[in-house]
């Protein structure tokens, strides 16, 4: 009998990033369970399908499908082990994984720690004393037009989850203004459009492309294992602000220092990714937000050595914990890589261009061992044009 078979979850980049990572550490065909068969999933034969309706949404589907899958597969493999793309699907299935005919395992913090951090600003009380958090003002639909905003700020939904589900004019993932006024202006048209939570008004952290980090990582019974980058391109498209899609190796060590402390101080155990910037006038730090999950884009922690969706098997799984520090020069891109290099910031070329970085490269949806002939042309042409589409927004 096989020791265990992976169920992800989703269909979108991050879905296929994981399944990459297992067949690249196992040689195993993960099983994805979705609502929909997304592109970046598309004609893969790595992985094995289970596609219902509703299965992300409707705990009754959600339930029928891992059961079916369970029962396909019960006679083969001893254990089973879930893998979540994104907050939503990761938070239903552990709010449903009680009602399963069996007990797979989950790589993520108990499900108090994630209500405790639903929302950003539970982040920012929670690291108060490490003095890693942004200077923040607390706006709602009542306050806003009396708080004393600096000029310049970023501006972002408290609670992320429900701001996501609203639809209105001008609706941006966030909002960098440059003057009170413009401030307010915003937060009129958020409250004014159905959003009654929270907003977090920050001063603006000065910096632009290779100013932002990630650090992705997975906390054991007993280690802490970590990879870390330096994010030279942005997504500048209102909806997708916040993802990266160029990241390269990076030497601020002081990170991984600062990630021990933050996951710490919260009780955090399993899966997680932490987004520090680096203000370019004072040089100094700030922790931006923690995911308990892995990161869109978190396939660049495989270049850098840290195969985090393994070190989650091992851990669950064969009861092996492993402490292992990124330390390998990588490039990672998820676009096309010609018009990645083009929109490149000319000081960050050079760097993405180096020689050992080039040999240690990788878009996750290119899988060498994935690429049947079909597979192959519909990613060149969904790349093709979703690079056009990101890179047609230059600013933020």
């Amino acid at each position: 009998m096989n020791k265990f078979l992976p169920i992800i979850l989703g269909s979108d980049l991050n879905t296929y990033s994981i399944a990459r990572e297992i067949h690249e550490a196992y040689d195993i065909n993960p099983v994805v369970a979705t609502s929909t068969i997304l592109l970046p999933c598309v004609d893969s034969k790595i992985i094995k399908f289970y596609k219902k309706t509703n299965f992300s949404k409707d705990p009754e589907v959600f339930k029928e499908v891992l059961d079916d899958i369970y029962e396909d597969y019960k006679s083969d493999y001893e254990n089973f082990i879930i893998f979540a793309p994104d907050d939503v699907m990761r938070t239903f299935a552990l709010k449903n994984i009680e009602n399963l005919n069996f007990k797979p395992l989950m790589p993520y913090a108990d499900i108090e720690v994630i209500r405790g951090l639903s929302t950003k600003n539970d982040f920012y009380d929670k690291i108060s004393d490490l003095d890693l958090a942004p200077k923040t003002f607390i706006a709602n639909n009542k306050n806003y037009m009396n708080l004393n905003f600096p000029e310049e700020v970023f501006i972002k939904p408290d609670n992320d989850v429900f701001y996501k589900t609203l639809d209105f004019e001008g609706w941006q993932k966030g909002y960098h203004s440059k003057s009170i006024k413009q401030t307010q202006e915003i937060l009129a048209n958020i409250f004014n459009n159905g959003y009654n939570y929270n907003v977090l008004v920050q001063e603006f952290v000065a910096g632009g492309d290779g100013t932002e980090y990630t650090i992705e990582g997975y906390r054991s019974k007993s280690t802490i294992s970590m990879a870390i980058s330096r994010n030279i391109l942005l997504d500048k498209r209102v909806e997708w602000i916040g993802n990266f899609v160029a990241k390269i190796d990076s030497d601020e060590k002081i990170l991984f220092d600062y990630a021990r402390k933050i996951v710490e101080t919260l009780g955090v155990f399993g899966l997680f990714n932490i987004d520090f910037k680096k203000d370019t006038k004072t040089g100094k730090f700030y922790a931006f937000e923690i995911n308990l999950r892995q990161g869109r884009s978190h396939y660049f922690a495989s270049l850098n050595g840290v195969n985090t969706s393994k070190l989650a098997i091992e851990d669950l799984i064969f009861d092996k914990q492993e402490e292992i520090i990124g330390d390998k020069k990588f490039r990672y891109y998820n676009l096309d890589l010609g018009q990645t290099i083009d929109n490149l910031d000319p000081e960050f070329r050079e760097d993405f261009e180096n020689e050992e970085r080039k040999i240690n490269s990788a878009n996750p949806l290119v899988y060498k061992k994935d690429l049947n002939f079909k597979r192959r042309l519909k990613m060149k042409k969904y790349l093709d044009k979703l690079s056009k589409e990101t890179f047609a927004v230059r600013e933020i």
